[in-house]
């Protein structure tokens, strides 16, 4: 994971075997163009560097407040439990960053992204619902990458 001083809200989410096409790609692209107070959400197939793909999904985006200030967590809700977001920032520039967190299979179907303030308010939040799932509602998924 890594954060671009370039654009908006740019970042680069890759397994280190193919991190350095990921950043020349990104390097192109301009960033989220997230407005204040929001997440975006991307998920990509879990990849085992080596042994080829393994279950599950690796979630990440990028987030952004208005005031200016770092959440001090991301908690990712899916399957009745709660999961803490790994976050990055770029020093000097509190006022966006990125997460990821890797999911098993057994954790996959809808979810809920929510960044918090110091004081446990919540400073955005996103739902969103996997392919298997939304397959069986009969509802439109947010695609993997």
């Amino acid at each position: 994971m890594a954060l671009l001083p370039l654009g908006r809200q740019n970042y680069v989410l890759a397994p280190e075997d193919c991190f350095a096409g990921a950043l020349r790609d990104a390097l192109r692209y301009r960033g989220d163009r997230l407005a204040p107070d929001s997440i975006s959400v991307n998920v990509f197939d879990a990849l085992d560097d080596r042994s080829g793909p393994a279950p599950g999904v690796l979630l990440g985006g990028a987030w952004r407040t208005a005031s200016g200030a770092a959440p001090s967590r991301i908690i990712v809700r899916t399957a009745g439990r709660e999961h803490a977001a790994a976050m990055l920032r770029l020093p000097g520039r509190p006022a966006w960053g990125t997460y990821c967190l890797a999911l098993d299979e057994g954790s996959l179907g809808s979810m809920t992204i929510t960044a918090y303030d110091r004081a446990g308010s919540v400073l955005a939040s996103v739902e969103l619902g996997l392919e298997r799932e939304a397959e069986e509602a009969g509802v439109p998924a947010i695609p993997r990458s």
